[in-house]
């Protein structure tokens, strides 16, 4: 396109505008090319150069994350590797392959001795020790929410632990309770569904390289997944009378949630007591 558009082209701006986007590295590998004869030369339409400018866009996204996630890959090569090297340390300071300057009050509260310990000795087990409360919170989980619908007796794990706390009016550790099993259920849910790359197009990629309509897409599911994940909760904890069918003093949260999201499946009986029970609860979460 630039040998076929000459500065004294009307379409010569849309090309300069084009080539401003381009990283001096680049334009000068371009430069170093050489083209063959049979070049075409042709002038190109102004729908050719915006399916370029396309073309050229996406291209430096691509470019700009790989690069990144290459540099991040490097950086966490290195740091795995200093790991191995200080694990039979004597002085028992860690030592870094390449060193980053730091200030004081961070080599104060985090000097080499303390980040031999923690990277070292400490990682690993915290690590595993959140394996297994992971573990245990999970088998919770699914047996709760296999057994939700028995109401008497209660088989629900939380639900057994809610009963027993309003019994003995510990509100506290209903409060611990819900904040701690959402935020699990949040983090496996999310976790998963964020990962998922929809036809390489829509995912989230670290250290700011997400591009707008990944953020927009990703914003979109945050927001339909939130409101089935909280249904799902109070149902596990038998706060839900359209689950355990029997009349309890709901939550506004149930009351809303009857009145917009089963209001269209409650004529039929196999459809609206089973399927929007045991299915997904973000398959009709979009009535909210």
């Amino acid at each position: 396109m630039s040998l076929a558009i000459k500065s004294s082209h009307p379409l010569h701006p849309n090309l300069e505008t084009i080539l401003q986007k381009i990283p001096i590295e680049l334009k000068e590998r371009m430069n170093r090319r050489f083209l063959p004869d049979d070049t075409p030369i042709d002038c190109p339409n102004e729908k050719a150069f915006i399916r370029i400018h396309k073309q050229v866009i996406k291209a430096l996204q691509v470019l700009q994350r790989t690069e990144t996630q290459w540099n991040l890959l490097v950086e966490k090569i290195f740091s795995l590797e200093d790991v191995m090297k200080n694990l039979n340390s004597r002085d028992r300071m860690f030592k870094h392959t390449f060193e980053t300057p730091r200030n004081k009050l961070t080599r104060f509260f985090y000097n080499s001795t303390i980040e031999w310990y923690w990277r070292c000795f400490f990682y690993g087990y915290c690590k595993k020790t959140l394996a297994i409360m992971a573990g245990i919170l999970s088998v919770a989980v699914v047996w709760s929410e296999v057994t939700f619908f028995n109401k008497d007796p209660p088989l629900s794990i939380f639900a057994i632990i809610v009963i027993i706390s309003k019994q003995n009016y510990d509100y506290l550790a209903i409060e611990i309770l819900s904040t701690v099993v959402i935020l699990y259920l949040c983090y496996c849910a999310y976790s998963t569904v964020l990962k998922i790359k929809l036809l390489n197009l829509y995912y989230l990629a670290p250290h700011h390289q997400t591009n707008e309509y990944s953020l927009i897409f990703s914003g979109m599911m945050l927001s339909r997944l939130t409101p089935p994940l909280c249904l799902n909760f109070l149902g596990l904890i038998h706060m839900d009378s359209h689950i355990i069918k029997v009349q309890v003093l709901e939550t506004h949260y149930t009351q809303v949630r009857q009145s917009k999201r089963y209001g269209e499946l409650d004529f039929s009986k196999s459809i609206g007591e089973y399927f929007t029970d045991y299915g997904p609860y973000g398959c009709n979460c979009y009535n909210f």
